[in-house]
């Protein structure tokens, strides 16, 4: 079988380098992240659980009360802008994330002044500090 070459299908990996699509999958991986650390947390009462809402643009983190999503303390929340993602504690920005095709690695690149991270990285420095209680 040919081996295939790391660049062989670089215009769908770049067709697929959005914004946009960058966004949705941020939010899949830190709602993943979410509802494990939910099954981990053994100090959470059953009065409140960290919830995620995903709302068109926007992306909110935080401690809240059930059935429906009442946040009761800081939240973070997460926007998609037309250039970049904004992290946000309160009104505060955390962070700007800018995104950028590497033709030199031929995929898409998340950078945090100027640093490249993966996405995984991304939701750590996102919502870390609030779950485990350092803001």
């Amino acid at each position: 079988m040919k081996k295939k070459l790391k660049h062989e299908f670089w215009v769908e990996k770049r067709m697929k380098c959005t914004l946009k699509n960058t966004f949705r999958s941020l939010g899949d991986v830190i709602e993943k992240d979410i509802q494990r650390f939910n099954e981990l947390d053994e100090s959470s009462s059953e009065n409140w659980r960290y919830a995620y809402v995903r709302e068109n643009s926007r992306i909110t983190v935080g401690r809240a009360v059930e059935p429906k999503p009442i946040f009761i303390d800081q939240t973070v929340k997460i926007w998609l802008m037309s250039d970049k993602i904004e992290v946000c504690l309160g009104k505060k920005v955390l962070f700007t994330v800018i995104q950028k095709w590497s033709v030199e690695d031929g995929k898409c690149e998340l950078r945090v002044k100027d640093k490249a991270y993966t996405i995984w990285q991304i939701s750590q420095m996102a919502i870390g500090d609030l779950l485990f209680d350092c803001l």
